[in-house]
């Protein structure tokens, strides 16, 4: 018999500010914004016209270690999280946690789906050990430079920290698409806030906001997009969301290591959805109705 986990406290007004976090305006309700996605200094980021018309706000700075450690939290027992598939949109969702010596998965009522299931439904599904991330965050009583961005964080991690502030904020919270990051990405201001070759971002504190109060767009970590990874389709765009499959995601924003080229708002990245290397993290939207 499977049991339905609804969240304690959903809605809480202040996991904002438990998290010190804001949430910024992209797209506002009511606008359409049309902008040239793509520079063509690469291969894979030909120039195309793309327009963005569904509201949503963006977290003003990517994911710190502090973050992580209290929304892992509000799940402490979680070992394994079940994820499905919508055939017709490629997009993965979390759809269960199997807890510390549970023998079965209990179903999750998640704020985080961002669209009806497709018409053709779900693929099969895929668990996903969240162990070590357990571990690396919640191991220990003291938690090591809680302030500083989080490093070593997967695609599928970043969809279960995505469900887990859906459900502590009550309403849907997600990954950006590629086309809404890089949307975000154009007017950010480029800052190194570490040195190339230091052994980290560092910490949130040492980069400055731009005019919209942004920090750490650029030259920080990458950051994980909701996108399968593959070729920009031609023509004028609405709302792309990338292709239905895939084996990689696009990560994007560049990393404190970067030369300048690869920390533009146009550079594409890829990797495979399960790794957790030492320059990937993530920022998560909200989208709006």
């Amino acid at each position: 018999m499977t049991v339905m986990i609804t969240p304690t406290n959903a809605g809480a007004p202040n996991i904002l500010q438990s998290l010190g976090l804001n949430l910024i305006p992209v797209v506002k309700k009511g606008q359409s914004v049309q902008f040239t996605m793509g520079d063509g200094l690469d291969g894979d980021c030909p120039p195309r016209t793309v327009t963005l018309d569904r509201p949503f706000d963006m977290m003003d700075r990517p994911l710190i270690r502090n973050d992580v450690r209290k929304l892992l939290g509000r799940e402490p027992l979680a070992r394994h999280v079940m994820l499905a598939r919508d055939i017709t949109t490629g997009r993965e969702h979390v759809m269960g946690v199997k807890r510390q010596d549970a023998e079965e998965f209990e179903n999750w009522t998640p704020y985080d789906l961002n669209a009806e299931w497709g018409t053709k439904g779900l693929a099969g599904t895929r668990i996903h050990d969240v162990t070590k991330l357990y571990e690396m965050y919640c191991g220990a009583q003291t938690l090591a430079n809680p302030d500083h961005l989080v490093t070593h964080f997967s695609y599928y991690d970043a969809l279960y920290i995505a469900a887990l502030f859906s459900n502590a904020l009550g309403r849907e919270a997600r990954l950006p698409t590629e086309a809404e990051m890089e949307y975000a990405l154009q007017e950010a201001i480029f800052q190194r806030a570490v040195a190339q070759n230091a052994d980290g971002p560092g910490s949130i504190n040492n980069y400055t906001a731009d005019d919209r109060g942004f920090k750490a767009l650029l030259a920080s970590v990458w950051q994980w997009c909701l996108d399968n990874y593959g070729p920009y389709p031609d023509g004028v765009l609405n709302n792309p969301t990338g292709p239905t499959s895939g084996d990689a995601r696009v990560l994007r924003g560049g990393a404190w290591y970067n030369y300048d080229l690869g920390c533009r708002a146009a550079c594409r990245y890829f990797d495979h959805p399960g790794i957790r290397y030492y320059d990937c993290g993530a920022r998560l939207v909200v989208p709006r109705t």
